[in-house]
């Protein structure tokens, strides 16, 4: 049986593309994909630790009115 990290040194040579533009447009093409992305990413920063600083808990509170407020 091989180790589990066997391969990671093909980790330096992957050449992932990453495109927020393309990815929102993605998102938003998905069913209610704009409401479910903004939950998830407040749900990402209230499970931060960056909450303890008052302007990101703030802006985090603000960005959550979005999909309470059904936006999308």
């Amino acid at each position: 049986m091989r180790n589990i990290d066997c391969y990671k040194h093909l980790n330096k040579e992957d050449k992932v593309e990453f495109s927020i533009e393309k990815t929102v447009k993605k998102v938003d093409k998905l069913n209610y994909g704009s409401q479910r992305f903004l939950s998830a990413l407040v749900n990402h920063r209230e499970n931060s630790n960056n909450m303890k600083y008052d302007t990101f808990r703030k802006h985090t509170q603000e960005l959550r009115t979005m999909p309470e407020n059904r936006w999308y």
